[in-house]
């Protein structure tokens, strides 16, 4: 029996959510568990503090529609069903957590990044979910270079 039952990979569908996602499934093919997907998107509302006086709702929905094709896409490509895949909106550390909490998820997997100094100081994505999540999380190294 697996240690994990269910891993759920965070991506932020940079240049490197290929490279974390076929780790992602490598591990979890190893473990034995089941894995899921998501990505979540920050709304403009939160993004920009509602200081642009007009009605984004259309973009954020564009993005929405992008960033699911994008993920259904890497999910067909990894032999993920579409019921596994996640695109949810909002502030992307609670997002995570939230998913993984309503899937049951045993592991969440996240890319880390090489840290800046403004990750230093204002934390990080990675950072929240390593310390707030209710279940194990697995950071895998991605390097941008």
């Amino acid at each position: 029996m697996s240690a994990y039952q269910h891993a759920l990979l965070a991506l932020d569908l940079s240049g490197e959510a290929s490279t974390l996602a076929s780790r992602a499934q490598q591990l979890a093919k190893a473990m034995g568990c089941k894995l899921s997907i998501v990505h979540a998107l920050e709304p403009f509302s939160l993004a920009y503090g509602g200081e642009i006086p007009m009605d984004l709702s259309p973009v954020q929905d564009q993005l929405t529609a992008h960033a699911t094709e994008r993920l259904r896409r890497l999910g067909a490509e990894l032999g993920i069903a579409e019921a596994q895949i996640h695109a949810v909106t909002g502030h992307p550390q609670s997002e995570i957590r939230r998913v993984a909490k309503e899937i049951g998820a045993d592991l969440i997997i996240v890319g880390a990044h090489h840290r800046h100094w403004f990750d230093t100081l204002f934390g990080s994505t990675t950072d929240d979910i390593v310390h707030e999540a209710n279940c194990d999380v697995l950071t895998v190294h991605v390097d941008s270079t």
